[in-house]
């Protein structure tokens, strides 16, 4: 159930590919404008073969995705939704089990892009009961691969994206060119290194870096909150629906220039649309170079988030960037 290529991007530019195959004109895909644009563009791509693609919109006061707003969009023509499991832009988790439930009840199919929820908690797609996941397995702290899960009925019935003589093969017919073998060895490793962290059980593992990540969030979210002039986008509070990805924007300052204050202290935080351009825009934050990201996870510390927030002193101060 498992297809591993070059990227998340790549793979599902291959779903979309082989699923579009699939689908008569009229039939219809829901993607949002919360995602990064690999799991929308793929999708938006197959309106050229008459499918249509309705778009599930984000609530622009809390940066996330309404499961009403969903229903109100499902229809007997609904064949897919593609949606994220958590913003790589905002850290909102979203309800997919919920998601699934209701999407399963409409006679359609559901497809996580999970690659900014994956290096905060733990996996379980059975659970969940989603038909495709996709995760990067560099944000899991391997090599630079992708992965694919897919419901095994569905990998088998879905038609090749590679040879034809490969077509029964799973999951090579969806795997042109193969994959890189120094690569794919690695990835072994990953499983190893995540357990070192817990008790050598992957369970134990996340639980410690859930824990361990919330406070890390709440120590940044809890100052960056007493600033006047720092908008937090989407939750302003560590919860269980959020991970340590902390989006801010700064009142009467571009998010570009932000993080040259913080790289002096050889800190690296970073500035823009992460590739979720639509959310970007769909929040109005275009105009100010998108947003500004903090990316914590587990191997920070508190103390180093402590010097971050003591980098950025002179942007709450409201100092010019000349002067810092």
């Amino acid at each position: 159930e498992m297809v591993l290529g070059p990227s998340t991007s790549a793979l599902l530019r291959v779903l979309a590919g082989s699923l579009g195959r699939t689908l008569r004109p009229g039939d219809e895909i829901i993607v949002t404008d919360a995602d990064h644009e690999a799991n929308v563009g793929p999708w938006t791509d197959l309106e050229r073969d008459d499918i249509v693609v309705r778009w599930w919109k984000v609530n622009r006061e809390t940066a996330a995705l309404e499961t009403e707003d969903l229903r109100a969009l499902l229809t007997d023509r609904t064949r897919l939704v593609a949606a994220t499991h958590a913003s790589n832009l905002v850290g909102t988790v979203h309800p997919v089990a919920e998601w699934a439930r209701v999407i399963h009840d409409a006679g359609a199919l559901l497809c996580i892009d999970g690659v900014a929820f994956a290096p905060h908690r733990r996996i379980d797609v059975r659970k969940w009961d989603v038909d495709f996941y996709v995760s990067s397995l560099y944000k899991v702290y391997g090599p630079h691969l992708g992965a694919l899960y897919g419901k095994r009925e569905h990998l088998e019935r879905l038609p090749r994206y590679n040879h034809f003589f490969l077509e029964g093969e799973v999951p090579y017919k969806f795997q042109p060119g193969n994959l890189n073998y120094e690569l794919t060895w690695g990835a072994g490793a990953i499983v190893e290194y995540l357990e070192s962290l817990g008790s050598g059980d992957l369970d134990d593992a996340f639980a410690r870096i859930t824990a361990h990540e919330h406070r890390l969030g709440a120590r940044l979210l809890d100052r960056l909150r007493e600033e006047p002039r720092i908008t937090v986008i989407g939750q302003d509070r560590m919860t269980e629906t959020r991970v340590p990805t902390v989006s801010f924007t700064v009142e009467g300052r571009r998010s570009s220039e932000i993080p040259p204050v913080t790289d002096a202290h050889h800190i690296g935080i970073r500035w823009g649309d992460f590739y979720a351009v639509r959310l970007v825009e769909a929040l109005g934050l275009e105009e100010c170079d998108g947003v500004v990201r903090v990316s914590a996870v587990h191997y920070n510390t508190e103390e180093e988030i402590d010097r971050l927030l003591a980098a950025l002193e002179p942007v709450f101060e409201g100092r010019s960037p000349a002067r810092v």
